[in-house]
C-alpha cells in the first residue's frame, strides 16, 4: 500500500508548548461521520508497517480518512520514537483543524511519559476526541481532567474488528442509537467461557443498580496513576476497569492501592471486563483470579460485576469516558447517555 497517500507530513517538533494562553472551552460534537480526517498516532509502545498497514484499513471500513503522525513508524528502545516526537504527533493533530479526531494505533507503554510536557490548553481550543485502551487509559483521563475534553475507551486504531466490536464501535462514535445507548455483552465472549476459557465467565460481584460517570481503563495504569495529577476523581462514577497478563497477586496489589488512594464514597459500581491470562500460572499456592475479584470488590457492598466486553479481548465494547451510565447486575448491561 503507498503509505504517502495517507501520511501527512506536520510541521513541529519537540516538546514546545504550543500555546500556554488559558482558553475557554469550545463545544463541539463528539460524534464523527463519514469521510472525517482521523489522525493516527503512537503516543506509547512500537509498530510495524503491517500495523500501521492494518490500522489505515480499519478506518477504511468505517469510512474513515487515516492522516498518519509524521513520526509514528520511530523507534527508540521500547517506544515509538523519542519523547519530543511522540509528543510533536499528539500536538499537532490537535492543532490540525482538519482532524476530527486522534486514534492511538496500539498502548504498550509511554504515554504517562508525556504528560507533564501536553499543551491541555491545545486540546481545549480543539477539542476532538481520543480513542484507544490500555496504555492509553493515561490520556483519557489527563485530557478529561486537564482539558474537559470527551474521549473514547475503544478498541486501538490496529485491533480486530469483529462484528461484535465494528457494530457497538460504531453505534457510540457515530451516534448512530442517538445519545441513548445500551451496551451488551458478547454472545461470542460467553461461548469462549462456555468452551472451558475460565477468565471470560461472567458473574455478580456484588448485586444491584448503580448510576454514575464511565471513568477508569486499565488497571495497572490506574494504579501507576495514582496520586498524581491526572488521577482525580470529582464525580460520582461506575468504575471500569481490566488488565492482561498480571497474576492474581498483582491483581491484588493494585486493586488494594487504587481503593486506598480513591475517594471510594465517589465510587458508585465497578464494572470489570475480561482480564485475559490473569489466571494463576502453576499448582503454588495462590487464590484465583476470581477470588481475589470477589475478596477485594465484594466488601465494598456497592453493585458490582466481572465479565463485561472489554479488556485485551477481540471482541470489545466502546465506552465514552466520562458519560453518564447506569448499571444492572441483573441484565448485565450498561445504559449509557452520551453529552
Amino acid at each position: 500500500m503507498d503509505r504517502r497517500s495517507f501520511t501527512q507530513s506536520l510541521l513541529g517538533s519537540s516538546l514546545m508548548i504550543i500555546n500556554k494562553k488559558p482558553v475557554e472551552l469550545r463545544k463541539r460534537a463528539i460524534y464523527l461521520k463519514k469521510g472525517d480526517k482521523i489522525g493516527l498516532i503512537c503516543p506509547a509502545g512500537i509498530i510495524n508497517e503491517e500495523r500501521l498497514d492494518k490500522a489505515i484499513a480499519n478506518m477504511e471500513t468505517l469510512g474513515l480518512k487515516a492522516i498518519s503522525g509524521k513520526y509514528i513508524l520511530e523507534q527508540s528502545g521500547y517506544l515509538a520514537g523519542s519523547d519530543q516526537h511522540r509528543l510533536a504527533d499528539l500536538h499537532n493533530m490537535y492543532s490540525n483543524s482538519e482532524i476530527a479526531a486522534v486514534w492511538c494505533i496500539r498502548g504498550g507503554y509511554g504515554s504517562t511519559r508525556l504528560l507533564p510536557y501536553v499543551d491541555f490548553d491545545l486540546i481545549k481550543s480543539n477539542p476532538k476526541p481520543m480513542l484507544g485502551y490500555s496504555d492509553i487509559t493515561a490520556f483519557h483521563h489527563a485530557i478529561n481532567l486537564k482539558a474537559g475534553v470527551h474521549t473514547f475507551h475503544s478498541p486501538v486504531g490496529s485491533s480486530e474488528l469483529t462484528p461484535y466490536t465494528l457494530s457497538n464501535l460504531k453505534s457510540v462514535i457515530f451516534g448512530e442509537s442517538g445519545n441513548q445507548i445500551e451496551i451488551e455483552t458478547s454472545t461470542e465472549n460467553d461461548q469462549l467461557f462456555a468452551d472451558g476459557k475460565s477468565v471470560y465467565e461472567r458473574y455478580i460481584i456484588h448485586p444491584g443498580i448503580a448510576t454514575g460517570n464511565l471513568w477508569g481503563g486499565n488497571l495497572s495504569l490506574l494504579a501507576a496513576m495514582a496520586g498524581t495529577e491526572y488521577l482525580k476523581l470529582k464525580k460520582d462514577s461506575i468504575l471500569f476497569i481490566e488488565d492482561i497478563e498480571e497474576v492474581p497477586y498483582r491483581i491484588d496489589r493494585m486493586l488494594t492501592q487504587l481503593f486506598q488512594a480513591l475517594p471510594m464514597n465517589k465510587i458508585k459500581g465497578i464494572v470489570v471486563g475480561v482480564c485475559e491470562g490473569c489466571e494463576k500460572k502453576d499448582n503454588g499456592p495462590s487464590f484465583t483470579l476470581k477470588e481475589v475479584i470477589m475478596d477485594r470488590i465484594s466488601r465494598l457492598q456497592i453493585p458490582a460485576l466481572y465479565g463485561f466486553s472489554f479488556g485485551h479481548i477481540t471482541n470489545q465494547c466502546t465506552l465514552p469516558f466520562g458519560a453518564v451510565a447506569t448499571m444492572d447486575t441483573t441484565t448485565f448491561k450498561l445504559k449509557v447517555t452520551l453529552p
